[in-house]
């Protein structure tokens, strides 16, 4: 009797355990969140306040660290994580200007090879000037018109990049682009009156606009931006031209086929950042940010319409 009932609680347990679902993924290791600039800049912040709202909200059992991968505007990373496919213990925190230019300047690895998690909050553009320069965003518009109006940004191929470029297609404007290594090149160039208007994300000329040395002029976003310093600031659709909108929205890729319970994973993970009050307050509130949150497949379906739509600008222009 007793030799029984144990081959029916053995039967019942084996049972059990085939009938038992899968255990969803944990990482089993640190993870590696691959910055594809230096340390300092708005991409590895966003890296840098994950992993730490991570570790210190006790949120994996692992560690997120962050490895500055610089170079190429993003191809070294992107080329990196290549190497890494399948890989379910990386992430690589970007800004999406970054992966327009994997198209735009023909990167060996594209945007579409990669793995979209999440995406996790906006970085607006302003158009701005140093105080006195212009009257306001309709005269330096028409001053462009003759063409002798420089435009100071950072970078070619990339958000801020389209973004001169869909001013200048819309508008009808002649701006020169000026091409500076950062943000803090294309300040310096505007206060030393050797550039006439600068593109700015919000956190890049706050100092300058709380001093008045500087005046954003409009802004590039859909709706206009909240807050005292910015709100006066029209949008350049409000000033007639709906089209030209571009802002740096702050993505998270993974590598190349990475298992699909580890982008549940980090998908809810990255849920779970956004939502506690230190990203809210320490990072979106203090840096100007404009809060966003989009899922795995709605990353994928954002960025191959933000592909379709901006990469033939560059092309038109001979990239």
């Amino acid at each position: 009797m007793k030799l029984s009932v144990l081959r029916l609680a053995a039967v019942g347990l084996a049972t059990a355990c085939l009938a038992a679902p899968a255990m969803a993924f944990e990482p089993k290791q640190d993870v590696d969140m691959i910055v594809p600039s230096s340390a300092g800049g708005g991409t590895d912040l966003n890296a840098r306040t994950i992993a730490d709202i991570i570790k210190r909200d006790n949120l994996s059992p692992v560690n997120f660290q962050v490895i500055n991968k610089p170079g190429g505007s993003g191809a070294v990373a992107f080329a990196y994580a290549a190497t890494k496919s399948g890989d379910d213990h990386m992430l690589v925190p970007i800004a999406i200007g970054q992966i327009i230019s994997s198209y735009a300047l023909k990167w060996d690895v594209k945007g579409k090879d990669m793995t979209p998690i999440a995406t996790v909050a906006n970085d607006e553009f302003f158009l701005a000037a140093v105080k006195g320069r212009f009257k306001d965003a309709k005269e330096a518009i028409e001053a462009a018109k003759g063409g002798k109006i420089t435009f100071g940004s950072s970078q070619k191929g990339n958000s801020d990049h389209l973004a001169y470029l869909l001013l200048n297609k819309y508008a009808k404007t002649n701006f020169r682009y000026v091409q500076f290594g950062g943000s803090g090149e294309v300040m310096s160039a505007l206060l030393g009156g050797h550039v006439d208007v600068g593109l700015f994300n919000p956190s890049e000329c706050i100092g300058q606009v709380r001093a008045g040395t500087v005046v954003p002029l409009a802004s590039f976003s859909a709706k206009r931006m909240p807050g005292e310093l910015w709100n006066q600031a029209p949008t350049l659709t409000e000033l007639g031209y709906p089209q030209v909108i571009a802002a740096e929205t702050r993505v998270v890729l993974g590598p190349p086929n990475m298992d699909k319970d580890a982008v549940a994973y980090y998908e809810g993970l990255l849920r779970k950042v956004t939502d506690t009050e230190r990203w809210k307050t320490d990072y979106i509130a203090r840096n100007n940010l404009t809060p966003m949150f989009l899922d795995s497949k709605e990353t994928a379906e954002n960025l191959a319409e933000v592909i379709d739509k901006r990469v033939p600008i560059f092309k038109e222009a001979g990239f």
